[in-house]
């Protein structure tokens, strides 16, 4: 993945990240137990719409790049959450979140083209998204 959780609360914050989650994996947990299994859950699944963002960026990228990527450039972290963002809202996104998205895919669009260059470092280990049991880096 080219992006995480931590890197989504970092760009658009914790409280909506949260309510995205819950709508998500909605639940009631009543003891301490289930609310760790109920966040667990959430944040399964942001992970998961986070792998299908930064799949969607590889079929850009892979144009212009080898993959896996031997690092992530810190430049990709934001157009990735920004797609999961938009995935995340579904349907229900505002003006916002949708501008936010195409910026990403226009940015995405760049790379593909060659107009942008990706800042990588190539003396790291190739990126891995593992999907399945198919890996798509």
């Amino acid at each position: 993945m080219y992006a995480t959780r931590d890197d989504m609360i970092e760009f658009f914050g914790l409280d909506e990240i949260n309510e995205l989650e819950r709508n998500l994996v909605q639940g009631v947990a009543n003891t301490p137990d289930e609310q760790e299994a109920l966040n667990a859950k959430r944040v399964a699944a942001t992970n998961k719409v986070l792998l299908a963002a930064s799949t969607d960026a590889n079929g850009y990228i892979s144009r212009r790049e080898s993959l896996p990527l031997p690092s992530v450039p810190e430049q990709l972290k934001w157009p990735v959450c920004a797609i999961a963002r938009y995935k995340l809202w579904k349907d229900r996104e505002s003006e916002r979140v949708r501008q936010d998205y195409k910026d990403a895919i226009g940015w995405l669009k760049d790379v593909s083209s060659g107009a942008v260059v990706l800042l990588i470092d190539r003396a790291s280990t190739p990126t891995q998204c593992n999907v399945g049991s198919i890996f798509v880096v």
